[in-house]
C-alpha cells in the first residue's frame, strides 16, 4: 500500500501543478509503511485559509476514497479482537488521509514534548494574566500616583498575539512554496469550476443540432464465432432470428430467445456474430460480457457474450482528417462534409446511398471525437439539377448543382462555403426522433468505415420475444376459407338443379371445388387452430358435395340409358 501511494506521488509530482497533492501522498506513504509510534497532530502555525482549500481539493480528487479505504480496514481489524492494534493504525491513516493539508506526522515523543511545551506556555499566560489582575488591583488600593494607563497596563502585563509576527516565524521558503501551491490550486479551481458548469456540453458540437451524451464508453470486438445467450452461462437461451414462412422480400423478422417456440407458420434460426463484429459493452461480468447486438430491421438485444471469444478494443477521435478517408458509414456507401470554422463548425452533411431507400442527406455534429447523428434533420435528393443555385427543394427532395455530384451521388464533400451549409441546413425539414446514431472509428478493423450503433432516449422494452405468443388469425387465410365455403355453396346449388332437370353436373363444377381446397392445404402452417377446425370442415363439405354430383351424375346417365333404349325399340 505505501508503494502504491509512493508510485501515485511521483505522478502528481510529474504533472507539476500537482506537486502539493503528490508530497501528501508521500506522507501518507511513510505513514502506512511505518505507522507504529507515529502520531498525526495539527500545525499550530498554517497560512490563512490555504490548508482548508488544499483539503477541498484533496477531498474532490480521491482523498475521499483513501479515508473511507482505511476506516473499512480498521473496522475490519477491529472485529478481529487480536487485530485492534492494526486497525488503531489504519483509523490513524483515515485521518490523514482525509485532510493532510495542515496535519503533519511525527514520533510519539517530539509530539509528547511538543504538548508539555505547551502546556507550559499556557500556564505561563494564565499566571501572566493573574498576576497582572493582582497587581492592579493592589495599585488601587494604594492610590499610586504614578499614572498607568490601561493600554500600558494590558501591553506590558498580557503577551501580545501578533499575527504578522506568526507569519514572520514561518520560513520564508515555506511561504515561498505555499504561495506557489496556492496559485496553482486556484488555478485548478477555475478550471473544475469551468467544466462542472459546462458538465452537460461535450467537447466540440454546435448548439444548432443538440445532441445527447452517448452511453457506451467499452467495446469489444469478435475474435471467431460466436453465439449470444440470454444469461452469463452457456446453458441459458441463445439469441435466435424468427421469421415468416413466406416467399416474399417483406418477410417480418423478431429476435427471441430459442427456448421460446415457433409461432405457426414461422422458423427460426440461432444468431452467430462473425469475427470483426463491434458490440458497445454495459456490463463486464466476470468471463462474460453483457453486449447490445443490434438489427436494422429487428432493433437491438442485450445478451452476454463470452470472453474468449472477443477482444476489447478502443474508439480513436473522429477528425477532418479522418472522414477525408471514409467511405462507408456503416453499412452504406457515403461520404461527409464536415464544416470546421464560422457558425455551421463541427457540424458534418453526410450523403449516404442505400440501395432500397434511395439516396438521401443527413446532418450530424462532431463532438468528443464521435459522429452523432440525431435524426431529426434528412431530406432525400432528386434526379433533377439545379442551373444557379447550389440547392433547391423540389417537391420535398434536394436538387443540387452538377458540380455537387461525384459518383452518381451528392457529394457532401464540396459544401465549401458557410452560405451553401447554410442553404443546405435549412433546406432540410425538421423531425421529431426518440433515438439518435453515433458513429465511432476504429483504425485496427477498418480505416474507411465508421461502426454505428443505436442510442435510445428513453428506456424502452426489450426487442426479444421471451415467451410464447398466441398465434394470429391471417386475414387472408380467413378471406381464403370465406371463398371456398362460398364455392361449396355455389356448387351445391347448381347440383341441385342439375338433380331436378335430370342433366349432368359436368367434371369442371368438382374440379373447382378440388383445385380450391388443394389450395388452402398448402396454407395449414400458417392457420390458427380455429381456421384448421373451419377448413376440416369445409373440406368434409366438399367431399360430400362431390359424393351427391357423382351421384347425380350416375341418375343422370341411367335415364340417358333408359331414355336410349325405349327409342330403339
Amino acid at each position: 500500500m505505501a508503494l502504491e501511494y509512493f508510485l501515485f506521488g511521483l505522478f502528481w509530482c510529474a504533472t507539476i501543478v500537482g506537486i502539493p497533492l503528490g508530497l501528501q501522498l508521500f506522507k501518507i506513504a511513510g505513514l502506512s509503511l511505518w505507522p507504529f509510534g507515529r502520531v498525526v497532530r495539527h500545525k499550530q502555525q498554517t497560512v490563512g485559509c490555504l490548508s482548508t482549500g488544499l483539503n477541498v481539493l484533496w477531498f474532490i480528487l480521491g482523498g475521499i476514497l483513501i479515508a473511507l479505504e482505511h476506516a473499512i480496514l480498521g473496522l475490519f481489524f477491529f472485529v478481529t479482537i487480536i487485530g485492534i492494534p492494526f486497525g488503531k493504525q489504519h483509523f490513524k491513516l483515515a485521518a490523514i488521509a482525509f485532510a493532510p493539508f495542515g496535519n503533519e506526522i511525527m514520533s510519539a515523543k517530539k509530539s509528547r514534548r511538543l504538548d508539555e511545551q505547551n502546556n507550559a506556555v499556557e500556564s505561563y499566560t494564565v499566571e501572566s494574566v493573574e498576576k497582572a489582575i493582582t497587581d492592579e488591583t493592589s495599585a488601587s488600593e494604594i492610590k499610586v500616583e504614578s499614572e498607568i494607563s490601561e493600554e500600558e497596563i494590558s501591553t506590558s502585563s498580557l503577551p501580545s498575539f501578533n499575527t504578522a509576527q506568526m507569519l514572520s516565524d514561518v520560513p520564508s521558503d515555506k511561504l515561498k512554496v505555499y504561495s506557489i501551491g496556492g496559485s496553482v490550486i486556484a488555478i485548478l479551481a477555475i478550471i473544475l469550476g469551468i467544466f462542472t458548469c459546462t458538465g452537460s456540453k461535450n467537447k466540440g458540437g454546435n448548439e444548432l443540432l443538440p445532441v445527447e451524451k452517448p452511453t457506451w464508453e467499452m467495446f469489444v470486438v469478435i475474435t471467431q464465432d460466436t453465439p449470444l445467450y440470454k444469461e452469463a452461462d452457456k446453458g441459458s437461451p441463445k439469441l435466435s432470428v424468427t421469421q415468416e414462412n413466406l416467399e416474399s422480400d417483406a418477410i417480418v423478422r423478431n429476435f427471441k430467445w430459442n427456448n421460446v417456440p415457433d409461432r405457426r407458420g414461422w422458423t427460426s434460426y440461432d444468431v452467430m456474430v462473425t469475427s470483426d463484429v463491434v458490440l458497445p459493452v454495459v456490463l463486464e461480468y466476470g468471463d462474460w460480457y453483457r453486449v447490445v447486438y443490434e438489427d436494422s430491421e429487428m432493433g437491438t438485444a442485450e445478451c452476454y457474450v463470452q470472453k474468449t471469444n472477443c477482444r476489447e478494443v478502443k474508439p480513436e477521435p473522429i477528425t477532418a482528417e479522418v472522414l477525408a478517408h471514409i467511405t462507408d458509414y456503416d453499412y452504406y456507401r457515403a461520404n461527409f462534409g464536415l464544416q470546421t470554422e464560422g457558425k455551421y463548425k463541427n457540424i458534418c452533411f453526410i450523403s449516404i446511398m442505400a440501395d432500397m431507400d434511395g439516396n438521401y442527406v443527413d446532418v450530424a455534429v462532431l463532438t468528443d471525437g464521435k459522429l452523432i447523428n440525431p435524426l431529426t434533420r434528412r431530406i432525400f435528393t432528386a434526379w433533377q439539377r439545379c442551373a444557379d443555385a447550389a440547392f433547391e427543394d423540389v417537391e420535398g427532395q434536394l436538387a443540387y448543382r452538377e458540380d455537387m455530384e461525384q459518383d452518381g451521388m451528392f457529394d457532401a464533400r464540396n459544401i465549401k462555403t458557410e452560405a451553401d451549409a447554410e442553404l443546405l441546413f435549412n433546406a432540410m425539414p425538421m423531425n421529431q426522433s426518440d433515438y439518435q446514431k453515433v458513429a465511432y472509428f476504429f483504425p485496427e478493423i477498418s480505416k474507411t468505415k465508421l461502426f454505428v450503433f443505436t442510442q435510445k432516449f428513453e428506456e424502452a422494452s426489450s426487442s426479444v420475444i421471451s415467451e410464447a405468443q398466441d398465434d394470429p388469425e391471417d386475414p387472408e387465410i380467413t378471406q381464403a376459407l370465406n371463398d371456398f365455403q362460398d364455392l361449396i355453396e355455389r356448387v351445391h346449388g347448381m347440383v341441385e338443379e342439375c338433380e331436378k332437370t335430370g342433366e349432368m353436373t359436368g367434371n369442371s363444377i368438382c374440379q373447382e371445388v378440388e383445385e380450391a381446397r388443394d389450395e388452402l392445404n398448402e396454407k395449414v402452417n400458417r392457420m390458427s387452430e380455429e381456421q384448421i377446425l373451419q377448413f376440416e370442415a369445409l373440406c368434409q363439405k366438399a367431399k360430400d358435395l362431390i359424393q351427391y354430383a357423382d351421384s347425380v351424375n350416375n341418375t343422370a346417365t341411367v335415364a340417358e340409358v333408359v331414355d336410349s333404349v325405349m327409342v330403339e325399340m
